[in-house]
């Protein structure tokens, strides 16, 4: 018993040096493991560029996310599934928690897409991201796309930023900081991706922003994932219709 306790006081705290620590490493680790996979898929298998792009794509984003969710349960026994400010809170939260945030996510997509084209002239094909290419490309690339838009990033990125590093960084530096930093961090991390396209940034941010008062307001993560997942299902829709309507 003595020893079990000795274990969980010496366990690391979550506080605003980890979580940002497991943010370089998910940023990091889809970089490195990228520039390998797409290394050998292209030069060893001697597949096309296209195809060494997808797998490194999704190896990459795929490895870096159980990486750091591993790392981040681990690291943070005492603190994942806590609701409290200072906690990850990493639980479901009810039904109608869930319901407001998929709506919420719908909410600011239909709004970016009816207000962001007034705001200003959306970028052409040669100006838009990596990953726009991508979902715009009917077949296997626009399958990748949606699967990492839809399935890997609302959890993965709603646990990382709204859960582990909102509650470190609130530890060290206070919930106004905290909230400051997740998400100006959030959106730089998408910077590539909206560079072209200033609307896009604003939208980010506010998705970002509803999802952590979601994250306060309910004490759970679960309704911050609906929220990321509605908001890119609605896009992705979007996407694939006018692929469809291209074609």
């Amino acid at each position: 018993m003595e020893f079990q306790k000795n274990q969980s006081v010496n366990l690391p705290r979550l506080t605003a040096r980890r979580a940002f620590s497991l943010f370089i490493l998910f940023i990091s680790l889809q970089i490195l493991v990228g520039l390998v996979v797409g290394f050998a898929t292209g030069m060893v298998a001697q597949i096309s560029h296209q195809a060494a792009m997808l797998f490194a794509t999704i190896s990459g984003f795929l490895l870096a996310s159980l990486t750091v969710l591993y790392l981040a349960v681990r690291w943070f026994p005492r603190e994942i599934n806590k609701n409290s400010m200072t906690g990850a809170a990493w639980r479901v939260g009810s039904r109608p928690f869930l319901l407001l945030g998929g709506g919420g996510g719908v909410f600011i997509a239909f709004s970016y897409l009816f207000l962001a084209p007034l705001l200003s002239t959306p970028p052409d094909e040669t100006a838009i991201g990596p990953f726009t290419k991508m979902a715009n490309t009917p077949g296997l690339q626009q399958i990748i796309a949606f699967f990492i838009a839809l399935i890997l990033a609302p959890p993965v990125e709603e646990l990382l930023f709204r859960g582990v590093m909102f509650g470190g960084f609130c530890r060290s530096f206070g919930p106004i900081w905290a909230a400051v930093l997740t998400t100006s961090l959030f959106v730089a991390a998408h910077f590539v991706e909206a560079i072209h396209f200033w609307p896009a940034f604003v939208f980010i941010a506010l998705m970002a922003l509803a999802a952590l008062w979601l994250r306060l307001y309910t004490r759970s993560i679960g309704p911050s994932i609906a929220l990321h997942f509605s908001y890119n299902l609605i896009l992705t829709g979007a996407t694939l219709l006018g692929t469809l309507l291209a074609s």
